[in-house]
């Protein structure tokens, strides 16, 4: 995920790589994989 983009130009973001918003995606799918296997 990136930081934050600009609404006319997705394509520029201000960074690449934001480690927290990737950090909870993680966590997500980590946490439906351990309640929810069968969503995966």
């Amino acid at each position: 995920m990136h930081e934050s983009f600009n609404k006319d130009n997705p394509a520029d973001y201000t960074r690449s790589w934001f480690a927290w918003a990737n950090t909870l995606f993680g966590e997500l799918i980590i946490k439906v994989y351990a309640e929810y296997p069968d969503l995966l």
